[in-house]
């Protein structure tokens, strides 16, 4: 697809696999709904970039007396979120559309639009349309939630610490991310968010503990370990570093990984704003 900006292969079997067991674990994180909503019959939602729609799925299961639309790039994200709303007999509309175009949606129609984890598809540049696009879409009172990787933490995995650091650079090369040091945009962002009209902007942290031992440490290894794999093609066009050295990386950081003195924390923030 010309306009994809996803940085992995967003057709591929495995990257639907590893977004669902990512859903999985996050939707049990992170609170249903941001605090300023207050879900209730006739309530519209809008989940953009929804990927398997695992999220939009179980708001929808949970307040069937609401709507939800989840739209994505991926033809195969949205065939599989369409076979799962149809197997769980849920009413949701699930649309292929490309968040970065002007959204075909009527003004003020939704209560809650959310993103998540789409700073590494978001040209840095995109962000005051999309949110512009948000506030086009929201009626007045409506709420727009934006949640994001902040940072991931390995102190005692070097070779980690220096892939992480490698991703960040190409993704910043890509004009993809705000600085090459860290992931998290959030603090950016509000005023982003300030600038478009929004008010009464809230920001959460979670944190993810995967270190050696505990109930997330294999999970988070499947996970990375995909994601890794994926990373390679864009890796390689950013030139961040030489092909042989990142191979060598990955095969230290999976030794690393499985030292029971391993520890890792991945930094999470959820920020949400309301439409006067």
């Amino acid at each position: 697809m010309e306009n994809n900006t996803y940085l992995m292969d967003i057709e591929s079997d495995t990257e639907l696999a590893r977004l669902q067991v990512q859903e999985s674990l996050f939707n049990e994180l992170i609170d249903l709904f941001p605090p300023q909503f207050v879900p209730g019959a006739g309530k519209r939602i809008l989940d953009v970039a929804c990927g398997p729609a695992g999220w939009l799925l179980k708001v929808i299961q949970t307040h069937q007396e609401m709507s939800g639309i989840g739209v994505d790039l991926s033809v195969r994200m949205i065939r599989y979120a369409r076979a799962q709303a149809e197997a769980r007999g849920l009413a949701v509309q699930l649309s292929i559309m490309d968040i970065l175009q002007p959204w075909n949606f009527p003004d003020a129609h939704f209560d809650l639009v959310n993103a998540r984890f789409i700073n590494g598809m978001l040209p840095v540049l995109a962000w005051s349309r999309l949110f512009q696009e948000c506030w086009r879409v929201l009626r007045p009172g409506g709420v727009v939630r934006h949640t994001e990787f902040a940072h991931v933490s390995t102190p005692n995995s070097p070779s980690a610490e220096k892939l992480t650091m490698l991703t960040y650079a190409a993704i910043y090369k890509a004009g993809q991310m705000f600085s090459p040091y860290a992931m998290g945009a959030n603090a950016i962002l509000a005023q982003t968010l300030k600038q478009v009209g929004f008010t009464n902007i809230i920001l959460i942290p979670y944190l993810v503990d995967y270190s050696y031992g505990t109930s997330l440490h294999q999970l988070m290894y499947k996970d990375l370990q995909i994601s890794n794999e994926h990373l390679k093609p864009f890796l390689a066009k950013m030139q961040v570093a030489p092909a042989e050295e990142l191979d060598r990386l990955r095969e230290e950081w999976e030794k690393e990984w499985q030292n029971k003195n391993f520890c890792g924390h991945w930094y999470l923030s959820s920020m949400s704003a309301v439409k006067p």
